[in-house]
């Protein structure tokens, strides 16, 4: 539940993702000029977005990816813990969006001292496009 706006994310393996009772669908958006991104920490290589968001709460973000409202996530260092994230990225998938860790590391996790860099846009073709701002290749 995002407190600030009352808006509630629900997901569930295989049964999609819902914002307030609506389907969620991811952004169609393949290119980065044409893209909103958000920003988790400071980005050394920026690309030509059109706009970009810091907005600080990764499975919020997330969840705003799932629903079309950013078309993509960008964050700058293996930082975010799984309670960060999993969330999010469940809403994510379920909508149809792409979500990976810039060092190819498993998302999916039970350790607690896991620590993942992570990745996500609307569609596979935008994720390719931002996953050279990780530092990494």
């Amino acid at each position: 539940m995002n407190q600030a706006t009352g808006g509630r994310t629900s997901a569930i393996r295989g049964e999609g993702a819902y914002r307030d009772g609506e389907r969620l669908r991811a952004s169609k958006v393949t290119r980065v000029e044409s893209s909103v991104i958000a920003l988790s920490g400071y980005i050394t290589q920026r690309l030509p977005w059109k706009q970009f968001r810091a907005l600080g709460c990764a499975s919020l973000t997330l969840c705003d990816v799932a629903a079309g409202g950013l078309d993509g996530l960008v964050d700058s260092e293996p930082n975010l813990a799984p309670w960060d994230y999993l969330g999010g990225y469940l809403a994510c998938i379920e909508a149809g969006a792409s979500v990976r860790d810039a060092n190819g590391e498993e998302l999916v996790t039970d350790d607690p001292k896991a620590r993942r860099q992570v990745f996500a846009a609307g569609t596979t073709e935008l994720l390719d496009a931002l996953l050279p701002t990780s530092g990494r290749s």
